[in-house]
This record gives structure tokens, C-alpha cells and sequence, in this order.
């Protein structure tokens, strides 16, 4: 295992290796992780990984909720009606039994808690990105460590407690792209958020559907709501979010995607997502922690 892909937990709770029993980075090793200690008595436990650029889980679920943050890089979740992206420094939420898979942009960490019912906030019934607090991300560090070291007492149940209210006075960011149901016009859309570029060939696009233009543009308003215009704009300003999380410059973002000048593109972020495009730089992260 590379330097890079070790825990970042405090040396006195790792191993000779630098890992500990809660730290993967294989996503579907992730999940048989998860399957496992779902099992086992713990209301909570919570599990660190790391996963190199690029990779792809498998479809999904888990039995409890999912609450991931991500300390770094960028994912993309994909469930069955939508796709949503998660830049650094915020989390997602995926309520349990909720059918989705995971992509990632750039290394990845992620610090992740499942946690029955009774010790989550009532949150939606829906998968949804989160801009949670500066707290966010020691507490659940803290957490792990309590974990790791088997030091589950009173300061642990606080401390879950605590993690209960940060998630109850989080807010949502408009992150969100849906999905269609047509097999058709999905493998047009998982085209398009892997290479949002590609979205300026339509006949290529329709050739990927194995349909006509017209019919294609005919499904993105039946089934989506959206013209495609619309759909393929969202999803650049989706790769925005991850290519602003990786640390490219909001100018260079802004005129990759055309716009005149930084503070137009801004003002385009803050309508659609509620936050400024230079609160997704890592500097601006590494400030916060």
C-alpha cells in the first residue's frame, strides 16, 4: 500500500502497515465492510477510505443510513431516477436501502458513518448532497479514533449526539441531475456525465441510444422535464463543482465553459447551487480544517 493510500489517523491507532480495521480503499471492499459490521451490535461505526482516481462501485444498497464525507477529490453517485456530484468538503446522504453506485474524480478520501434510524435526524427520503459545518470533519476523525482504540463510553455517545445535531442543522446544495427510466436515453446521460464535453454532439449522442435525434430530444422532455440544452448545461456545471474541488482556478473553470468572465460564472454557481464556486478550492477547504 502507497503512502497516499494510508489512514490519516493519529499514528497510536494504526497498525505496522499504517491501516486500521475500519480503513479500506476498495470500494466494493467498502461495502463488504459494511455488510459485515451491519451485522455486529454497534448502532453506529464508522469507516475511513481512500480510493484512487477513477474508481466505479458496484450497484448497491446498504440496510443503514449513509452519511459520507469527502475530505478530498470529488464523487458522483448515481441512483436510479437521478446523479448527483459531491465536492470535497461537504457530504451525502443515502437513506438505507437506497440503490446507488459510486464514481470518483481524483484520489479520493471519504470518512463515512451508517447509523441506524434512532440516531439520524429526520432527513429526506432521497439521496442528497450536504454543506455541513467546519466541525463536520474532526468529529467524525474523533469518532473513528474512539472506535479504532475500542473506547466506546460516554464521550463516544456525545460525540454521536453531537454528529445528530450537525446533521440536523446542515442544508442541502442543489447538486442533483435526474435520471431517465428509458435504457436509451440513460446510456445517453451516463455518457454525458462521464465526458460532459460530449454533450456539443448530438448525432453522436443519438448513435450511443441507438435512436434518432429527434426522438432523443422527444425523451429528454417526456422523461426528464428538461430540453436537452438544459440537461447538458447542468452536467457542466456539475464538472465544474469536481474540477473546482481537484483545484483549478474559478477563472480557468469559467472560461473553459465559456463564460466571459469569472464573476458571470459566479453569479450562474451561486443561483444553481447556493454557494460561491471559490468555497469548493481545496485552499479554501484546508482553511476551514
Amino acid at each position: 500500500m502507497t503512502k497516499a493510500l494510508r489512514s490519516s489517523l493519529p499514528s497510536e491507532v494504526l497498525t505496522v502497515h499504517g491501516t486500521h480495521r475500519y480503513f479500506t480503499d476498495v470500494i466494493n471492499a467498502t461495502c463488504s465492510m459494511v455488510s459485515t459490521l451491519a451485522e455486529g451490535e454497534d448502532e453506529v461505526f464508522l469507516i475511513e477510505a481512500t480510493y484512487p482516481d477513477g474508481f466505479n462501485s458496484r450497484w448497491h444498497c446498504h440496510d443503514r443510513g449513509q452519511v459520507s464525507f469527502v475530505q478530498n477529490g470529488g464523487m458522483t453517485i448515481t441512483g436510479e431516477t437521478y446523479s448527483l456530484v459531491v465536492p470535497a468538503g461537504h457530504a451525502v446522504w443515502i437513506p438505507p436501502g437506497h440503490m446507488h453506485s459510486a464514481t470518483g474524480g481524483g484520489e479520493v478520501t471519504v470518512l463515512s458513518t451508517y447509523a441506524d434510524a434512532c440516531h439520524l435526524p429526520p432527513l429526506p427520503d432521497r439521496a442528497c448532497v450536504l454543506h455541513v459545518s467546519d466541525l463536520f470533519e474532526p468529529l467524525l476523525k474523533k469518532l473513528i479514533t474512539r472506535q479504532v482504540t475500542r473506547s466506546r463510553d460516554e464521550i463516544f455517545d456525545a460525540m454521536v449526539v453531537l454528529l445528530y445535531e450537525e446533521l440536523r442543522t446542515s442544508r442541502p446544495l442543489n447538486a442533483v441531475a435526474p435520471m431517465p427510466q428509458d435504457k436509451r436515453l440513460r446510456r445517453v446521460c451516463e455518457a454525458i456525465l462521464k465526458d460532459p464535453t460530449i454533450g456539443t454532439g448530438k448525432e453522436q449522442l443519438a448513435e450511443i441510444g441507438n435512436m434518432s435525434c429527434r426522438t432523443m430530444t422527444r425523451l429528454f422532455r417526456s422523461e426528464l422535464g428538461l430540453t436537452y440544452s438544459d440537461w447538458v448545461q447542468l452536467t457542466l456545471a456539475f464538472s465544474a463543482i469536481g474540477r473546482l474541488s481537484r483545484g483549478e482556478s474559478v477563472s480557468k473553470v469559467a472560461s473553459s465553459l465559456g463564460y466571459g468572465s469569472p464573476s458571470a460564472f459566479s453569479a450562474m454557481f451561486r443561483r444553481r447551487f447556493g454557494i460561491c464556486p471559490s468555497e469548493l478550492t481545496p485552499r479554501k477547504a484546508a482553511a476551514a480544517r
